[in-house]
C-alpha cells in the first residue's frame, strides 16, 4: 500500500522539526531561557520593560504620543536589558536561530520554486 503525499510530507515535517530542535541555535535559546528562569533580576527587568512598553504603546494609540518621562523610562530599561549578560545571551541565540530559519526558508524556496516563507504565513500581511 502506498503512502499518500500528505502522509509523506507530514513525516518529513516531523523529521525536519526534530532536526531543527537538535541544532545548536535552538539549544542556545533553550539554554538562555533556562538561565533567564533562574535570574530574578533579568526577569524583573524584562517584566518592567514590557509593562512600560505597553504603557507607551497605549499612550501612542490613545493620546497621539507618550509622555517624555515614559519614553525615557522605557529607554533606560532597554539600556539595562541590553547590558544584562543573560539577556545578551538570549538575544544572540534568537539571532542565530532566526538566521538558521532564514537559511532553511531560502533552501526550501529554492527547492519548491516559490517563496516558501511568505506563502506559509497565515493570518494577514504582518
Amino acid at each position: 500500500m502506498q503512502e499518500s503525499t500528505r502522509t509523506k510530507v507530514m513525516k518529513a515535517a516531523k523529521a525536519f522539526g526534530k532536526a531543527l530542535a537538535g541544532c545548536e541555535a535552538y539549544a542556545a535559546i533553550a539554554s538562555a531561557e533556562e538561565s533567564l528562569k533562574h535570574d530574578r533580576e533579568a526577569r524583573d527587568l524584562l517584566r518592567d520593560y514590557q509593562i512600560h512598553q505597553r504603557a507607551v504603546q497605549m499612550a501612542q494609540m490613545w493620546q497621539g504620543s507618550p509622555r517624555a518621562e515614559d519614553r525615557d523610562a522605557l529607554t533606560r530599561l532597554e539600556t539595562k536589558i541590553n547590558a544584562h549578560q543573560i539577556m545578551q545571551m538570549l538575544f544572540e541565540a534568537q539571532k542565530k536561530l532566526q538566521t538558521t530559519v532564514d537559511t532553511l526558508n531560502t533552501e526550501i524556496s529554492s527547492l519548491l520554486g516559490i517563496d516558501f516563507a511568505s506563502n506559509s504565513r497565515v493570518g494577514g500581511c504582518c
